[in-house]
């Protein structure tokens, strides 16, 4: 029986995806972005006080009873593809026992391939943290190129629901992250599958940033903020938020 470790259920929450939703995080996360507000939970060993191991079957059935008030789940993480077995068994199992209508998402980073889970989700909400390769590189440790080979595979699939940047400074990399995603989803499923794609726009806040790295980052004005959502709407995205 697989299991996974697991940090927090939350079984209403309106951030994870549309609507009311219950949120499962993961352990563990093989990026390493300087302005993750989560910072425990990438190392995949650690074991916080709120972690615990579960099974498919146990998650499930800490869903179960708020169902009757949610649409759907949804597994985060850290980077809950380092989970991707175990996500396989969590989403089929909610299927079978909750009906097909009930939704499965997952908020990724994108690194990890879909293939596994693409049968039993519903739709990606999917990190873009730089559009070139050497800044998402200094920014997570990670390249790029896999990050947007995901993209392609989702918006072929149709699965691609949301895409997520977080703004830093002026907005340029934002700026540039919009422009590149757009291109990628027209390359990979047509112009109209950039208006069924959400785009939401995360301003930077330093909490829970690790100190050495608070001093390269810099909160976004409100006009670094308004310019990127209004280029993201000129692109074609739908809906278009800014949080």
């Amino acid at each position: 029986m697989r299991t996974a470790p697991v940090t927090k259920i939350i079984e209403h929450s309106v951030v994870d995806g549309p609507g009311n939703r219950a949120a499962i995080f993961l352990q563990g996360c093989n990026f390493n972005c300087a302005y993750c507000h989560n910072p425990e939970t990438i190392d995949p060993s650690a074991r916080p006080e709120s972690l615990s191991v579960l099974t498919a079957e146990q998650v499930v059935e800490r869903v179960a009873g708020a169902v009757p008030f949610i649409r759907g789940l949804t597994i985060s993480g850290g980077e809950c593809m380092l989970h991707a077995p175990f996500v396989y068994d969590v989403c089929s199992l909610a299927k079978q026992r909750f009906g097909a209508e009930f939704s499965c998402l997952l908020d990724s980073n994108g690194s990890l391939p879909f293939d596994l889970v693409l049968p039993v989700i519903d739709g990606v909400l999917l990190d873009v943290k730089a559009a070139g390769e050497s800044t998402h590189e200094a920014l997570t440790g990670a390249p790029l190129d896999p990050v947007l080979a995901s993209v392609t595979v989702l918006a072929r699939a149709g699965k691609l629901i949301e895409v997520r940047t977080v703004v830093t400074g002026d907005g340029e990399e934002a700026f540039r992250c919009i422009e590149l995603v757009c291109c990628r989803i027209r390359e990979a499923a047509g112009a109209d599958a950039v208006g069924r794609t959400g785009y939401k726009l995360i301003r930077y806040r330093p909490k829970g940033v690790r100190k050495e790295y608070l001093r390269n980052l810099k909160v976004p004005a409100a006009p670094s903020m308004e310019r990127a959502v209004e280029h993201a709407r000129q692109c074609g995205f739908n809906p278009v938020t800014a949080v």
